[in-house]
């Protein structure tokens, strides 16, 4: 049964109106039932139905106020919340408060569990780890999206196609491949991307900035998977193998590269000359001798080169000369 409450006795600064209780009437004092020491209920009803226990103090106040249901809203937007907590967190997006300061950098959040998300970036703690392998996260969400690697598990899919994702992020940058939205573009050379990610990425080629860096050496990287690549060559992990002879390679691509001198297959023709090769990267050399294109100068002279060994052989010409 609903009771309209009609008076808020105190703390009106919290923007709560409209509050609703569903509650069994009091059989003491079924016309004035206080549910909240602050809130006070005026109930018109049967005072036969939904009665409590004899006596006042067999069903004091609170056994009351943990059957009722409230509904908080916010004088700024009418958005209502469930508890006086949630309206405390929604009125800040309207004050702009964030009470949770970053003792290292100039960040400040609305809610705790961000700020000390966020102090992890700083600590370098990483408490979540992954049952399967060693690997360990900052955030509970990174472990959940790591797991998928080992499960294989893809619950995002998209609805134009059967292209399924392991992450969110993912199929939303797929889903603009069929609406050719690209939203994200770039200050300096206009390029546009389907994902912020992309762009960020893309930044580096403008900025030079190389945030990713070797452990084993003094080496830095524009991108998380060349480093990755990289610390391959210090452990002598080679994760990627064949299936025919057993050869294991540091990247997927050498292995891809690798399994075609077992299939035969040479899916690059050249259209001068029909030869056929097996990487792209070859037929791009070969092409340059129908074409005549010379890409490699010398700095010290006009030479140019078809080929960068003939470069590198040039310059030993110049090995005693003063640049």
């Amino acid at each position: 049964m609903d009771f309209p409450v009609f008076e808020l006795m105190d703390n009106p600064t919290l923007y709560i109106y409209n509050i609703r209780i569903n509650i069994p009437l009091c059989c003491i004092n079924p016309q004035r039932v206080y549910t909240e020491p602050n809130a006070e209920a005026s109930i018109s009803a049967d005072s036969s139905q939904n009665l409590c226990p004899p006596l006042l103090e067999e069903c004091p106040q609170t056994k009351h106020g943990k059957r009722a249901s409230y509904k908080y809203s916010c004088g700024v937007c009418k958005r209502e919340c469930k508890c006086e907590s949630a309206l405390t967190l929604h009125m800040r997006t309207h004050t702009g408060e964030r009470p949770y300061r970053c003792d290292f950098c100039p960040a400040n959040f609305t809610r705790k569990y961000n700020y000390t998300s966020h102090m992890r970036l700083h600590t370098g703690a990483a408490p979540f780890s992954c049952s399967v392998c060693d690997a360990r996260f900052s955030e509970h969400s990174n472990l959940i999206s790591h797991l998928r690697t080992h499960t294989g598990e893809k619950p995002f899919a998209c609805e134009q196609c059967e292209s399924k994702f392991s992450y969110k992020s993912h199929l939303i940058a797929h889903v603009r491949t069929h609406t050719g939205e690209r939203p994200f573009s770039c200050n300096v050379c206009e390029a546009d991307f389907a994902s912020k990610g992309h762009l960020t990425t893309h930044m580096r080629r403008h900025t030079g900035e190389t945030p990713y860096s070797c452990h084993f050496c003094t080496l830095k990287f524009k991108y998380k998977g060349h480093l990755t690549i990289h610390v391959r060559t210090h452990t002598g992990e080679k994760p990627f193998t064949c299936d025919v002879c057993q050869a294991k390679f540091i990247q997927k691509c050498n292995l891809t590269t690798h399994m075609k001198i077992h299939t035969g297959e040479k899916p690059y023709t050249c259209d001068f000359c029909h030869f056929k090769f097996r990487e792209k990267f070859n037929l791009t050399r070969h092409i340059r001798l129908h074409t005549g294109e010379k890409p490699f100068s010398c700095a010290l002279c006009q030479a140019k080169f078809t080929y960068s060994r003939n470069l590198t052989a040039h310059m030993k010409t110049h090995k005693d000369a003063k640049p």
